[in-house]
């Protein structure tokens, strides 16, 4: 879990009692099923948040598109920072990034493996690191409640 919070760029690592160093896969492998698979071939319950919907940016840079030394100026002084064209900064630009190959990973689900998709706080963005022990909390809370009443429907997955 530590690991996964570890952004590149943004956070720092998380390094394991014998010297690895480990971040956030999502570049690569967002929801790494395959490995998953061979780790275990199943039944296996996969977590995974849903995509939240991606805010898109008009910018007009042939209107507004600073020279270096504005965007420098501007990125310093905060009391001008508004002329600036209205764009993502780099933290979203990096998670936005790393949920591009997140689409279709379902596809790589076998028939025995259950997918759980806990719902996401309306009021909490996917930078809101802050929040992360109340996000674990309430994901946590759900996949319990979710997979009592699933054993209690009879699941096949879970009557394994």
């Amino acid at each position: 879990m530590r690991a996964t919070g570890s952004v590149p760029v943004l956070l720092p690592p998380y390094y394991t009692n014998d010297g690895q160093m480990l971040v956030d896969g999502a570049i690569l492998d967002n929801v790494p099923i395959r490995v998953m698979h061979e780790l275990k071939s199943g039944p296996n319950v996969v977590i995974s948040f849903e995509v939240p919907k991606l805010q898109r940016f008009e910018v007009d840079y042939q209107a507004r598109c600073p020279t270096r030394a504005a965007l420098l100026k501007a990125v310093i002084n905060p009391f001008i920072r508004h002329t600036l064209p209205r764009a993502p900064g780099v933290g979203t630009v990096l998670m936005r990034s790393m949920m591009a190959n997140r689409q279709g990973f379902e596809r790589r689900l076998r028939s025995d493996d259950l997918l759980l998709v806990p719902p996401f706080p309306q009021d909490m963005g996917i930078l809101d690191w802050h929040r992360h022990t109340e996000l674990m909390d309430r994901t946590y809370r759900w996949g319990m409640r979710e997979i009592a009443r699933l054993m209690t429907e009879g699941h096949p997955v879970l009557a394994v």
